[in-house]
């Protein structure tokens, strides 16, 4: 009913009632619009959520959201359905910054263990050249 679903064999025939048009505005210009019917997103948990859409956001900016249902969804009712604007987990600094960190650390772990496996080779080398003089 959402439109979306692992299993789209399953819904053959069955319609998405989501079909909302949207508008995202800030300092009076447009800075984003599109049609759920091109965003097939969702994800399952707590909640079952269905994306609409995406839109690139500046830091301080403010921005107003207009959207325009274009089709009858009433029979969702009963899950008390909700518009939420969120930042992506993906965008967070916070991400970023661990990402980053744990690279720095696999890299550092990786020359820890070359400069071992260089002495080890060293050292072998070494040996084997004083067996044989």
């Amino acid at each position: 009913m959402l439109g979306m679903s692992i299993f789209p064999e399953r819904c053959h025939g069955l319609p998405s009632l989501i079909d909302i048009s949207w508008r995202v505005t800030g300092n009076g210009k447009t800075a984003a619009e599109g049609n759920s019917v091109n965003y097939k997103g969702g994800g399952w948990g707590p909640t079952v959520q269905r994306q609409i859409g995406t839109f690139r956001a500046s830091k301080g900016s403010a921005y107003t959201l207009d959207l325009v249902v274009n089709k009858d969804a009433g029979s969702l009712n009963v899950a008390n359905p909700k518009i939420v604007v969120a930042v992506h987990p993906a965008e967070y600094k916070g991400n970023v910054v661990t990402g980053q960190l744990i690279g720095m650390a696999a890299i550092l772990f990786a020359l820890i263990g070359l400069i071992f496996g260089a002495y080890a080779a060293g050292r072998t080398l070494l040996c084997r050249a004083r067996l044989h003089r």
